[in-house]
């Protein structure tokens, strides 16, 4: 567990997580005791806090059944039972509950229990299927210490076909979330690479990689941003990236959000810092609104910063899928009134909503107390212009499959086409390449579908 200061200093860090304010901060240097207070075996009395919370701060508050806590046997259960999710007509995909353990390693740590990988919905042109392939693999994770590559193509887990995922007759992501798995890919040559694996630790770097291309005698900063989830040292990581862009002199940046699946609002609003135009500082970024109970109290607007080294761009292209998702699209909507926006890759999530954080049971004096962690949809986001609600994703302007087949640099599909229009200012027409469905992440949910990878 981390240390009191260690903690003090990460919740300074982590308390907007994905569009929120934070309401658990209250006795966080107790969090070493905690373990004990977890997922008591007894039933436990506090339904009745989730429905304050939810009857209160829920965005969709209106669309909660009328039903009584004492019905429930669990905190989870009762939680979501006041969901307005897209199986009961409403638009809630993606509030979810975690243990105090798991949220205090996530946020606080920048870590999580997975094997490492994001499996995405691959469209091969030439057989005219749908393949599952691994889209991104973490560093120091499980399937890279196995040697699991970008563009593997998945034939089997545990014995199942990887049909059968596809089908929707087996869910994929039931055999990933066990404690281990046997896994048969096929390299990128049609050789078949078996490898039983255990989930373990993954650190996850926001500032995965970054590098410079050269054309034509303009420099172009290339960063692979796959979280606004920060710890301190990971922001040092994001500095010294931004630092290499000013020593390189770039002219154009290009920022991966293809699997960046959102994080902390205050430090997406800080991350554009390094790159917008000088003249946007103080200006309006983004506005949070809040339901009509609590608008008058909590709603709140972001301003943009300058942070140096401040690069003063005018134009900025994002690679963008169906993996990018709430601060990632909202960093991307916030800058369009700003500066150049293009985006090339296929149309994003669509969570133009965020989240606030509840530690449950509420009367508690300290956090370590608390069992539970809610995280409900408690707010909309939209930007200077009042732009937003994009539920169906933002659109490409440049529309290019992920090019699971090559791996990250210059000649992947994505990278190569954002450098091609920095050089010659000219989008493609429309059609020109065949876009993934925007259906890559379908088989995820709750916590999982937030996080973006197993």
């Amino acid at each position: 567990m981390p240390t009191v200061d260690r903690l003090l200093r990460r919740y300074c860090h982590c308390w907007a997580l994905f569009l929120g304010l934070f309401m658990v901060l209250p006795g966080c240097d107790d969090l070493d005791d905690a373990a004990d207070e977890l997922l008591p075996s007894e039933k436990v009395l506090d339904q009745r806090d989730v429905y304050s919370v939810m009857n209160r701060y829920y965005y969709w508050y209106d669309q909660i059944p009328n039903l009584d806590p004492d019905d429930f046997s669990s905190v989870p259960e009762a939680f979501r039972a006041c969901l307005w999710t897209t199986a009961r007509g409403g638009l809630d995909k993606w509030s979810f509950i975690l243990t105090l353990e798991e949220y205090e390693h996530w946020i606080c740590d920048g870590e999580v229990d997975a094997f490492g990988a994001t499996f995405v919905r691959y469209f091969n042109q030439v057989s005219g299927e749908h393949e599952l392939r691994v889209g991104f693999v973490h560093q120091q994770s499980p399937m890279d210490d196995a040697g699991i590559e970008r563009g593997y193509r998945l034939e089997s887990i545990n014995g199942i076909p990887v049909a059968h995922f596809l089908s929707g007759t087996a869910s994929l992501e039931a055999q990933l979330l066990l404690s281990e798995g046997t896994f048969v890919f096929k390299d990128l040559s049609g050789q078949q690479v078996q490898r039983s694996l255990v989930r373990g630790t993954v650190h996850i770097h926001p500032a995965d990689s970054w590098t410079v291309f050269t054309r034509a005698g303009r420099k172009t900063g290339y960063l692979m941003c796959t979280s606004f989830i920060v710890t301190p040292e990971e922001g040092q990581r994001m500095l010294s990236a931004f630092e290499y862009f000013d020593q390189q002199d770039i002219d154009d940046l290009i920022i991966d959000l293809r699997y960046n699946t959102g994080g902390d609002l205050n430090y997406a609003r800080d991350f554009t810092g390094y790159f917008i135009p000088l003249e946007s500082f103080d200006h309006v970024f983004l506005r949070l609104l809040y339901n009509d109970q609590v608008a008058s109290e909590m709603n709140k607007v972001y301003y943009l910063k300058i942070l140096q080294p401040a690069l003063n761009l005018s134009r900025v292209v994002f690679i963008t899928s169906s993996f990018t998702a709430s601060a990632s699209e909202s960093v991307i909507n916030g800058l369009l009134p700003h500066m150049e926006v293009i985006r090339v890759g296929t149309p994003t999530r669509g969570k133009p909503v965020g989240m606030n954080a509840f530690a449950i049971p509420r009367q508690v004096l300290e956090l370590s107390a608390a069992r539970w962690v809610l995280f409900p949809i408690c707010f909309e986001t939209r930007n200077r212009l009042h732009q937003g609600a994009y539920y169906d994703g933002l659109l490409p302007d440049i529309s290019v499959q992920d090019d699971v087949l090559h791996p990250f640099g210059d000649q992947e599909a994505c990278i190569r086409s954002a450098l091609d229009y920095l050089e010659t200012g000219e989008i493609p027409p429309s059609g020109a390449f065949k876009s993934t469905p925007a259906d890559a992440g379908s088989f995820m949910t709750g916590f999982r579908a937030t996080l973006g990878f197993y």
